[in-house]
């Protein structure tokens, strides 16, 4: 797998300080592969950070070095971490991000440097960055950021290597999922040469939950309801759960994967509450593609058996609106299982 850098290359030595954007919500790989880029543009000499605007889950704290991250202050302004003054910066890079509606409040952010590149593996959903490197085929933003720091000519430590297989490993599902080809368990082999630690990031991001977590995923467990006998599995979890199991939104990311294990089950979907009446879609098919093309239904997009999108709707609208969705993909769609 090889791809042509050379633009970005460009962009990226030019600069004198840079900001990294990634989605919200952040997973294994929009972290993994962010905070690996930023640390190679610090080698390069370039002043970097990466601006988020949601809080890091606990589960992947251990995983990021001190000083990477800084927040968009209330009033739209960016500072360094620990600083008062104004970050200033004219590159701003966007890393496993598909589409500019992943940027929520950031956005007038990325769109005030002089300059943008864009690294991601999503189906492309408009162009918002002047160039792009973009491989829907590749199973992980961390696998095309590798490519682009070995191209960079820097010096990839364990620390960078943790991060990388770190990403390699969410967006492959540890290598189960069927973009896990050889090229993801090449680079594996060779992070792990780098001095990756393998066990322990597969075990404190695939196997490590918090009990506030497996409560959650009990509560859409105990709801969930099965659609055209069986094919699909639907359920929903609002702040009233969250807050009766002492839990946070992050504690609901992994209900989604519970769903989806149900032998019969093609398709599965997820509504959490992030604020009273907003919505987040998961949506998760085997496969087929139809978890991407629920998604689109309602707006949101991603990959075609991993996808999401924002229901800003009562409870009651947004899950039978998705319930239908399901209903109705499923019938016009061929038994997979």
């Amino acid at each position: 797998m090889t791809h042509d850098f050379s633009k970005v290359i460009e962009k990226l030595l030019a600069c004198r300080a840079a900001l990294i954007f990634t989605h919200v919500n952040m997973d294994g790989d929009a972290v993994g592969s962010s905070a690996a880029l930023c640390l190679a543009m610090r080698k390069l000499g370039k002043e970097c950070y990466i601006l988020k605007e949601d809080k890091l889950g606990d589960y992947l704290r251990f995983l990021v070095p001190e000083g990477l991250f800084t927040d968009l202050g209330a009033d739209g302004s960016v500072t360094v971490p620990g600083g008062s003054v104004p970050y200033s910066w004219e590159l701003s890079i966007a890393v496993d991000m598909g589409s500019d509606s992943r940027l929520e409040r950031r956005k007038d952010a990325f769109y005030s440097a002089p300059a943008s590149v864009c690294v991601d593996h999503h189906p492309a959903q408009g162009e918002f960055a002047d160039c792009r490197v973009v491989d829907r085929d590749c199973p992980a933003a961390a696998l095309l950021v590798y490519e682009l720091i070995k191209e960079l000519n820097v010096e990839i430590d364990r620390e960078m290597a943790d991060l990388l297989y770190a990403g390699i490993i969410t967006d492959t599902g540890s290598f189960k999922y069927e973009n896990s080809g050889p090229e993801a368990h090449r680079a594996a082999a060779e992070l792990i040469e780098l001095g990756a630690r393998y066990e322990l990031l597969s075990l404190k991001l695939l196997d490590t939950h918090a009990l506030e977590t497996l409560r959650v995923e009990d509560t859409a467990m105990e709801r969930a309801e099965t659609v055209c006998g069986g094919r699909g599995i639907v359920s929903y979890i609002t702040l009233a759960d969250l807050e009766r199991c002492g839990a946070r939104p992050e504690n609901a990311e992994t209900a989604i994967d519970r769903l989806r294990v149900l032998k019969t089950a093609e398709l599965a979907a997820v509504l959490k509450e992030r604020e009273p009446g907003v919505y987040k879609l998961s949506a998760r098919s085997k496969l087929t593609g139809l978890a991407r093309e629920l998604a689109l239904r309602f707006g949101g997009g991603g990959h075609a058996k991993a996808s999401g999108a924002t229901l800003e709707m009562p409870l009651e609208q947004a899950y039978g609106a998705v319930k239908a969705a399901c209903e109705e993909l499923l019938e016009g769609a061929e038994e997979s299982l």
